[in-house]
């Protein structure tokens, strides 16, 4: 799973995109590449707006109106005032290619139910802007959204034809309910966006779980997870437009994500939402080799069979009003798409047979509150340990939701859960402290660890002899503060001397001064960094020859044995984690 997070220029834009023109009869079909929007959120239901999205309500929001009195809501109404933001969750390749092939309306239920539960956990960090005596005082949580949800089924177009691309568009509009001053005020999205990777690695195992509670087996991959069976070529495949954007993006040297998503805006074609799925799929499937072709059918067979499952367990007892759901029980109830028979009417009273019922219907996701609840399993112990290992090599103090987040990284897709690590973390006697609504948490050892080089800093105050106090500045182009900077460090008495400065202030020169000086003073330097990079890339090109990573200073004796008696020059040092730091002090 891929949520990407789009913030909107114009209203007009946001309409033209979003605001369609389905029939009553699209609305029921599974023959369009998307599907009518749902409303979502506390702020929609506050609104008064539920079910299906209409276009004037939508678009009501969009210009920052009451989308049913046309009232002004938020106070600002400023030309270039932000409409919203375009939240998208994209599901892996092989579940778009999964439905595009069975149109088993359960996988839309697997998306659905998982963009459902992560806004309820999104919608807890939704803030506003608190301004105390017109000044800015910080944000406050407000724990209010309002969202458009709509399914597309296809990605854009690669000369004229879309791939299967499976994902949903959250759109959030750019307003919130301040209880405290009891008013509509713009959205603050900052805690949102501080945890995007969190919601995505937290969509990712939801989906995975909804995914198997169908009988499909997944396989983990290094960010995210396919389903079984389907190759890396097949995907690739179906997979034209990442290629295009990646084969632009080699041709002009670009390798940073966020420049390749506006090489993206770039180079899409317009999308022909009038093309029909049947019209689509003679040029997917056309092509297909006969693995592909049995690989897909293996998919089919396996949601059929889970489907047989499903109904076999309705007919031996019908769910418990009230009781919570499982994760395959709340498959099992979602109704689904077609003519429906007198015994569903039965069962779902108010409806008549042969009625249709909606996708929005078919695959409408329950609360969040009775799903995922599962026991701490070892899966999910020995994620949380992995995760603290990873977390705090760079970091002494991280949230619990940049915790979790670690362990989710580091442990298969569909074994660990997400409410058994949180329960494993709840129940560590972690250190935590409350800042800022945020609870942050770190343990004793790292504690430790910062104590030991505190106490080394402070006890190795002036126990040595300056390095060369009688050094006269060679560089004559060091202004007066590089200059001192450099006198600073050669006439130190101190275990540990620190220098920090802002990009380009002239860091490399004066380091380079510093090298001339304890050498002049005959005494042996050693250059190490954190990285890599920057030991071999950097230093040894400004004549740090022998410079090299502080990892394998740790672990070469030898290196270890030539050091000893020299001057520990430590480049970027604040990259260190206090584990490093502590090893090397």
């Amino acid at each position: 799973m891929i949520i990407q997070i789009y913030t909107s220029k114009s209203a007009k834009e946001v309409i033209h995109y979003f605001i369609g023109s389905q029939t009553l009869e699209e609305y029921y079909s599974k023959d369009n590449q998307e599907f009518a929007g749902n409303w979502g959120g506390k702020g929609a239901a506050m609104l008064g707006l539920k079910g299906v999205v209409r276009d004037e309500h939508f678009g009501a929001l969009c210009k920052n109106l009451h989308p049913f009195t046309g009232e002004k809501l938020t106070p600002r109404m400023r030309d270039d005032r932000r409409p919203g933001f375009d939240m998208t969750f994209n599901v892996p390749k092989s579940v778009s290619l999964a439905y595009a092939w069975t149109k088993d309306e359960r996988i839309i239920w697997a998306l659905r139910q998982t963009v459902h539960d992560v806004r309820e956990l999104m919608e807890e960090d939704a803030a506003t802007r608190d301004r105390a005596n017109g000044h800015r005082d910080g944000d406050r949580k407000t724990g209010v959204l309002v969202t458009a949800e709509y399914i597309h089924l296809t990605a854009r177009p690669q000369g004229g034809i879309p791939d299967p691309h499976l994902h949903c568009h959250l759109y959030i509009p750019n307003v919130t309910w301040d209880a405290e001053e009891g008013r509509w005020k713009a959205l603050q999205m900052g805690r949102i966006h501080k945890k995007a990777d969190y919601y995505n690695w937290v969509a990712t195992h939801y989906l995975a779980a909804n995914l198997q509670s169908l009988g499909l087996k997944i396989i983990p991959t290094k960010d995210a997870f396919e389903i079984a069976g389907i190759s890396e070529e097949f995907n690739k495949k179906f997979s034209r437009r990442t290629q295009t954007i990646e084969e632009e993006a080699i041709k002009r040297g670009i390798t940073d994500p966020a420049q390749k998503a506006k090489l993206a805006v770039l180079t899409r074609e317009r999308k022909s939402k009038g093309l029909h799925i049947s019209e689509i799929e003679p040029y997917w499937w056309a092509h297909l080799l006969p693995d592909e072709q049995k690989a897909l059918e293996g998919l089919a067979a396996a949601l059929k069979r889970s489907r047989a499952s499903e109904l076999s367990l309705q007919m031996v007892a019908e769910p418990v009003e009230g009781r919570a759901h499982t994760a395959g029980e709340a498959s099992a109830s979602s109704v689904s798409l077609g003519k429906k028979d007198a015994a569903w009417a039965e069962r779902n009273k108010g409806a008549t047979a042969g009625r249709r019922v909606s996708m929005n219907k078919a695959t409408a996701p329950s609360s969040l509150s009775t799903r995922y609840a599962f026991e701490v399993t070892d899966h999910d112990r020995k994620a949380f340990a992995l995760g603290i290992e990873h977390v705090y090599e760079r970091r002494s103090v991280v949230t619990e939701e940049q915790l979790v987040t670690e362990a989710l990284k580091t442990f298969c897709v569909g074994k660990a859960s997400v409410a058994g690590v949180r329960n494993v973390v709840a129940q560590t006697p972690l250190i935590r402290r409350e800042r800022n609504g945020e609870m942050y948490v770190t343990t004793a050892e790292v504690l430790e660890e910062e104590n030991r080089i505190v106490n080394q800093c402070i006890f190795g105050k002036g126990r040595f002899e300056a390095m060369n106090p009688f050094w006269q500045i060679r560089d004559e182009e060091l202004n007066a503060e590089q200059r001192n900077a450099a006198l600073h460090v050669l006439n130190s008495r101190d275990f540990i001397t620190g220098i920090a400065g802002n990009p380009g202030v002239g860091k490399t020169r004066i380091l380079q001064e510093i090298k001339r000086g304890v050498e002049g003073g005959y005494q042996k330097l050693l250059a190490l960094a954190p990285w890599g990079k920057t030991a071999h890339d950097v230093l040894r090109k400004e004549g740090f020859e022998n410079a090299e990573t502080v990892a394998k200073l740790l672990v070469s004796e030898k290196m270890q044995a030539e050091a000893r008696g020299a001057v520990w020059l430590v480049d970027e040092a604040g990259l260190l984690s206090a584990r490093e730091a502590d090893r090397l002090i």
